[in-house]
């Protein structure tokens, strides 16, 4: 029963480890479709929790110079 008590434990926090970055994510691109784009997307990993956080921050980027040409033409 102990054993199964810290099984649980350890599953919980590595579920943590995964999901709160991703809520993070999620959170930040929700803003960019809002059109917040002056907040960086930071996620401080290296796998692949980590690559797509850096994915949305290029998006970020291009995003905003996009939105600052338009501007400029308009």
């Amino acid at each position: 029963l102990l054993a199964l008590g810290v099984a649980a434990l350890i599953a919980t926090l590595n579920a943590r480890r995964i999901i709160d970055p991703v809520l993070r994510l999620v959170k930040q691109v929700n803003n960019i479709s809002l059109g917040e784009v002056d907040q960086p997307v930071e996620i401080d990993r290296k796998d692949e929790i980590g690559e797509l956080g850096e994915a949305v921050e290029r998006m970020r980027v291009s995003i905003k110079l996009l939105l600052q040409r338009a501007k400029r033409k308009g």
